[in-house]
């Protein structure tokens, strides 16, 4: 599966992708570990980083460990995407599954990723350019929320992370409430500054992650990857437990044709957009929950749906 493929995936790819991500991420930890000298000291040019490479790899095999797995279908990351184009100020604390890794069925836009040195041949090359996200981790880290955006090898000239489809090509960490409003505390994993473009990351991951579990508005189904049936309990490993979301039927609202008298008459059926909200809750109402209201359509029960064409885009 590590090899340079565009076969498409399914829920059932899903735990083997977080395997090999994890032993390649702990390859590379041995690899680096073995070639710095006993001194400590390294040449930059042969392991870039040193041991701090290597703890912020044996990070991420203990964080990837530990996640849920998410499989989201076509429909419904098309659905987020949108979603996330306006997504309001949020508390990473309002994410809430508190770690895990979304698979994409179908790969989110091209974003400009990181500087990264890739493997072009036996050669490692510094790269930068435009890849499409096909992944998200996140877990929480120092206060507030760390997010990686993977795309796949075929997307890159040469592997950043030799032994796995799944490529890191985007890290971030928010350590405030406020991601969108004040963003100056949004850093690298190596806390250096990030461009603004990487917020669309943080938006596109609050909008699936609250909206796949919108009961309301998603289907959410978890089965045993190695059967691709319904969990069994005694013969599933959690490890190949992964969740499908999908969108649900949108629900029908009868528009009759005379508007209040007006005289307006409607021979299609539309989608009216989902939008956000902060739902009062707790003690006095003082609390708010970020929610979203799912999209409908609207018009005549037997006019035909007339759909917009949308170009998908990261913006914040």
């Amino acid at each position: 599966m590590a090899g340079r493929s565009t076969q498409q995936w399914s829920a059932r790819s899903v735990p083997a992708l977080r395997r090999e991500l994890v032993q390649a991420y702990q390859d590379r930890a041995d690899r680096i570990r073995h070639l710095i000298p006993r001194g400590g000291a390294v040449a930059p040019h042969l392991v870039p980083g040193g041991w701090d490479a290597v703890e912020r790899d044996e990070q991420s095999v203990f964080e990837l460990r530990g996640i849920d797995l998410f499989w989201v279908t076509g429909d419904m990351g098309r659905l987020a995407l949108d979603a996330s184009l306006d997504v309001p100020e949020f508390d990473p604390a309002e994410i809430p599954v508190q770690a895990g890794l979304i698979v994409f069925q179908d790969p989110m836009p091209a974003l400009q990723t990181q500087p990264l040195a890739v493997w072009e041949g036996k050669q490692v090359v510094d790269w930068q350019g435009d890849a499409r996200v096909w992944a998200l981790s996140w877990h929480p880290r120092a206060g507030g929320l760390a997010v990686t955006a993977y795309t796949r090898l075929h997307e890159l000239p040469g592997p950043l992370l030799p032994g796995t489809d799944l490529q890191p090509v985007l890290f971030l960490v928010a350590t405030r409430r406020a991601v969108f409003s004040d963003y100056s505390e949004l850093r690298t994993d190596q806390g250096t500054p990030v461009d603004t473009r990487a917020l669309g990351v943080f938006a596109l991951l609050a909008s699936a992650t609250v909206m796949m579990m919108t009961p309301t508005l998603a289907e959410r189904r978890t089965l045993d990857a190695r059967s691709g049936r319904a969990p069994h309990p005694e013969r599933t490993r959690p490890s190949d437990l992964v969740s499908t979301i999908d969108l649900r039927p949108l629900r029908h609202v009868h528009t009759p044709d005379d508007q209040a008298g007006a005289g307006r008459e409607y021979t299609h059926r539309w989608i009216v957009r989902g939008h956000w909200t902060h739902q009062p809750y707790g003690p006095g109402n003082s609390l708010r929950k970020l929610l979203y209201r799912e999209p409908y359509i609207k018009g005549p029960e037997d006019g035909p749906l007339i759909l917009s064409e949308k170009v998908m885009v990261w913006r914040r």
